[in-house]
């Protein structure tokens, strides 16, 4: 394993630096330079958080082409910070205007203890509500930082503070995030039944209680090549209750504590982080956990994740992503949990879970451009920052696939017949990215065990 994990290095260390240099050389010769960049419409962000995304030193000539801009464009537009990016050149001259985001903002969440309205409804008791949400302070010092704080109360309850400070530099740059966070619910994830979560409930006392906090540091290697370190102590308790009926939810009794090393490569050339359509993007993982609590066991986890876009023209392109995932050492159920219990799913089984050591998934989609362009927002009277917004719509034809590696490897019991079935699906789709970072997908799949699925989502599927 340490002889993988050193050659995996030399890898992402060596190969992409020689590749750099030789572009290097080649815009030295063929290409046009500037000299200046002039920023039009900065009010708290400094000019070096955007010298940075384009590798431009004052006094020091950037070579440039119009790919390059276009590039430039799409990474000031993925740092979160701006509504509208435009570059230009002018001879010698890069002029860049922006129009900045709010920063500081305060993002909504919570829910009924019963799943849904429609549960809670039958009863109408408001101590099954939870609400609070996060207090975000984006952009601090101009300087790109992030401070979060977390205040959920009613039926489960959370409390968090992070910080994030991205790279310093173009490359060879260091930056960092420490995220801690407490909860505490009425309810546990505590096992798996036909496919599906079984949920231990206990009222009025609280069947679980977590304290988590994560400090990591990465650093560039070069502008497409990073490295991350990090670690992580968590502290788990369920109640007496919950660990009798599922005695392996730990490694032993109620009680858990465990720390995490984890190291993390990472090889991106996308064009864009939000909603890219070229380039690709490649995440190694490792991590080595100590856990439990009276008695203690390791667990030693690898991962690996490539995505690529392959851009057709402006309005196609081709989006895939293979994932793999494999565990070793005696696991425990909180261990075994695979897919459909976070952000990796089959689409068409969002309502399922599957367990084993490890597993794999392997997703493609065609996608085509609906529209692409900025809409006019001033007729409706909103503020001047958001009057112009850029929006892209595609349509998506898609595929996935994804299968459980050992499924025996901790038995669940329960009747999880999916646990040994590929699980597969078609379908189609609208995304519809707002603002370069605001997406949402509407999602209609057709899975192999017969049924049809319509999603809503937030967040990326491949």
């Amino acid at each position: 394993m340490r002889i993988c994990l050193i050659l995996l290095f030399c890898l992402f260390y060596h190969i992409p630096q020689i590749k750099g240099n030789f572009e290097q050389s080649h815009l030295k010769n063929t290409l046009d330079s500037i000299s200046v960049v002039t920023i039009k419409g900065l009010v708290r962000t400094k000019e070096k958080t955007i010298f940075r995304e384009i590798n431009f030193e004052p006094g020091r000539k950037l070579f440039i082409s119009d790919s390059l801009i276009e590039r430039w464009e799409l990474r000031i537009s993925s740092l979160s910070l701006f509504n509208e990016v435009e570059c230009k050149q002018v001879h010698d001259t890069l002029f860049i205007s922006v129009v900045e985001e709010f920063y500081y903002w305060f993002y909504p969440s919570g829910g009924f203890a019963d799943r849904n309205f429609y549960n809670w409804a039958k009863t109408k008791q408001l101590s099954r509500l939870y609400f609070g949400g996060d207090f975000a302070f984006f952009n601090l010092f101009g300087l790109n930082h992030t401070l979060m704080l977390t205040l959920v109360g009613g039926y489960n309850q959370v409390y968090g503070l992070s910080y994030e400070l991205p790279s310093s530099k173009y490359s060879n740059g260091w930056g960092g995030k420490f995220k801690s966070s407490y909860s505490q619910s009425h309810e546990i994830w505590l096992s798996t039944e036909n496919n599906r979560i079984k949920l231990f409930d206990l009222e009025p006392d609280y069947a679980q209680r977590i304290t988590n906090v994560d400090l990591s540091a990465f650093r560039k290697i070069n502008y497409q090549n990073s490295l991350e370190l990090g670690y992580s102590l968590n502290y788990h308790e369920i109640s007496k209750q919950a660990s009798f009926v599922n005695p392996t939810f730990f490694v032993f009794g109620n009680k858990q504590l465990a720390q995490t090393g984890y190291l993390n490569l990472t090889h991106d050339t996308r064009n864009q982080r939000h909603y890219p359509t070229k380039g690709n993007e490649m995440k190694f993982n490792f991590s080595l956990t100590n856990q439990g609590y009276e008695k203690f066991n390791w667990v030693e986890a690898v991962s690996f994740r490539w995505r690529n876009f392959l851009n057709i023209d402006n309005h196609h392109h081709v989006a895939t992503l293979f994932y793999l995932q494999y565990k070793f050492g005696d696991l425990t159920y909180l261990n075994s949990r695979q897919l459909g219990y976070n952000q990796d799913y089959v689409r068409g089984f969002e309502s399922y879970v599957v367990d084993g050591r490890g597993s794999l998934m392997a997703k493609i989609a065609f996608r085509k451009a609906l529209f692409l362009g900025k809409v006019d927002l001033k007729k409706i009277g909103i503020t001047e920052n958001y009057n112009k917004m850029p929006l892209s719509i595609w349509l998506s034809l898609y595929s996935d696939l994804g299968k459980i590696i050992e499924p025996n490897a901790f038995y669940t019991g329960g009747n999880n017949v999916l646990n040994y079935q590929m699980l597969r699906c078609v379908g189609f789709g609208i995304d519809m990215l707002a603002y370069y970072d605001i997406l949402t997908r509407f999602d209609v799949s057709k899975n192999n065990i017969g049924g049809w699925v319509f999603n809503i989502s937030f967040r990326h599927a491949i």
